[in-house]
């Protein structure tokens, strides 16, 4: 099964001879050094082919793919095809791909969050945050507070990507809006200033509901109020993981 696994890993990715000799010593270490076996380890450096990594920056990612899918106890070719493209999404290295396992996993384990939920999220609100240079840690802990709010993973990763849209707008109506509520563009514009000090400017200047609303729309008004209401250190438990 290992050598089926690692000629369908080969052909998927093209891999040249000394690629195919890389590949399969580093599934063999993973099926020493974790609980999956070289098998399996295989497997994942098949899912990372088939989500468009090459062989050296499938090899960076497997370690990180295991260590997520151990953790969260989540289905190993989900999980690849999670790592490869959050890694994609944020315009990250294939070798943060054990970043990313460490942010999700704090994730999951501090907050509703879960491995789909995450997933769906990223697939809509990542693009637009690295777009913005919103780090991967802050989406996060935004997503993470949305969750415990109630919201599903398309419903978070929705209304955050329509409220980083929004700030980032900067329209002469989203001025008016924010100056008729004391509030100066500059202080919440998302391409100068980091979102926990964003939200920290909204909730110092008592955004509620009706406001948020106001300022963000009907969609997303409401979960953005849900995030002003905890401010910016909410935001800021996952940095510096």
């Amino acid at each position: 099964r290992f050598e089926q696994s690692m000629q369908n890993t080969f052909s998927v990715m093209g891999a040249t001879q000394s690629e195919m000799e890389m590949l399969k010593n580093v599934a063999k270490e993973m099926g020493e050094s974790t609980r999956f076996s070289a098998s399996q380890a295989a497997d994942a450096l098949y899912s990372l082919g088939s989500a468009g990594q090459t062989a050296t920056q499938a090899a960076a990612s497997l370690k990180g793919v295991l260590q997520l899918a151990g953790a969260t106890g989540s289905d190993l070719a989900f999980t690849s095809s999670t790592i490869s493209s959050t890694l994609s999404q944020f315009n990250l290295d294939a070798d943060k791909a054990g970043h990313i396992a460490d942010v999700f996993s704090k994730a999951i384990g501090k907050s509703q969050a879960n491995m789909g939920k995450l997933t769906y999220s990223m697939k809509y609100v990542g693009p637009v945050a690295s777009g913005l240079g919103i780090s991967l840690e802050t989406t996060t802990a935004a997503l993470m507070q949305l969750y415990n709010t109630g919201y599903g993973g398309e419903q978070a990763g929705t209304y955050l990507r329509q409220a980083f849209q929004k700030l980032a707008s900067g329209t002469d109506d989203l001025k008016k809006k924010l100056q008729e509520l004391g509030i100066s563009y500059e202080d919440v514009n998302p391409q100068t200033r980091s979102f926990a000090d964003i939200l920290n400017v909204l909730h110092e200047n008592n955004i509620g509901v009706s406001e948020s609303i106001a300022i963000f729309g009907e969609v997303s008004g409401g979960a953005m109020a849900k995030l002003i209401e905890g401010g910016g250190d909410a935001i800021r438990t996952m940095e510096g993981l």
